[in-house]
Order: C-alpha cells, then structure tokens, then sequence
C-alpha cells in the first residue's frame, strides 16, 4: 500500500507486512485463548540478493539469501538464542521430537539415520545447496567461516565471517 523508491524499501514493506500479520495470528491466539498452548514457529524460506555477489535473486549459498529468520515460541519455555550455524533441516525433526511418542521415535530415527551421520562427519556445520542452470552450488557454514563451493567452476571461496559478514574478501 506504499509506493516504494528501490528493492529496498519494497522489501521492508513486505517485512513490515508479514511482522503485521504475524502480530494478528498472534493476538488470534490470544484472544481464543490457545497461546499458552501453541508452540508458534515463524522463519523464512530464503533471503534476498541486492547485487551483492553479483546477483539480485535468492537462488545462492551466500548469506545474504541464507540467513533467514527462525524464531521458535515454545509457551512456559525460557527464550535463549543460538548464535552457531543451524539449518532449518534439523526443525521438523525438532518438532516432532517434542511431540507424541510416536512423533518423537519417528524424530529419532531420522536424525540417527539422516542427519547424525552429516552432523558426525561435518562436525556439527551447517550446509546449504542450491541447484542453479549452470550446476549446484554448496556452502558449509563451521563457526565463523563459510566454505562456497561451485560445482560448474570448480571454485572454491572461503569467508571468515566475523571479520567478514558480507563477505567480500575471499580468503
């Protein structure tokens, strides 16, 4: 409903948007009286690109399209925040792991089966792929460093993000 002067200011008003119907659901809850019993999960999908990296999409490893929201309000739990590397891999896992017994052994198995061995291997790092035309492209985010990895180049870059958050200087 507010003509925008760039990319930017659209997308602000689109987060403005979405924090404003998150608030609604919200005050929903509220008011039927189901908010000290729904666990209420609000991320993103991916972030966006404003020529950063060269790209102005949200189809890459980098983390202006990968860093997304991922706020979690479990009623009677006390809030804290996760400053490591997480993927939104490991939350529906999580959910079902703080559901019914037969949820939680389902949970279970999948991050025995499918998520333990990455973890193991990878040593607790989160990854994120994108299949792009020209071939995947993979990060391996481990601490403070983010590992880029082009498939069609076969290039490699790798990022120390607390000197670096924009990532601009390849080490």
């Amino acid at each position: 409903d507010m003509p925008g002067d760039g990319d930017h200011d659209r997308y602000r008003q689109e987060v403005r948007y979405v924090d404003e119907r998150i608030g609604e659901v919200l005050s929903h809850l509220e008011d039927l009286g189901l908010s000290d019993d729904t666990v209420v999960i609000v991320h993103g999908d991916h972030g966006e690109a404003f020529g950063e990296h060269g790209s102005t999409s949200h189809s890459d490893v980098y983390t202006e399209t990968t860093h997304v929201a991922l706020a979690v309000r479990v009623p009677g739990a006390k809030g804290r925040t996760v400053a490591g590397p997480v993927s939104l891999a490991y939350l529906f896992p999580w959910i079902l792991g703080n559901g019914p017994r037969h949820a939680r052994d389902a949970a279970l198995e999948a991050k025995r089966s499918r998520l333990g061995p990455f973890l193991v291997h990878a040593g607790g790092a989160a990854a994120v792929e994108v299949l792009r035309p020209k071939g995947m492209r993979t990060a391996l985010l481990a601490d403070s460093h983010e590992l880029v990895f082009d498939e069609a180049s076969r290039h490699y870059e790798v990022y120390d993000l607390k000197k670096d958050p924009l990532q601009t200087t390849d080490l």
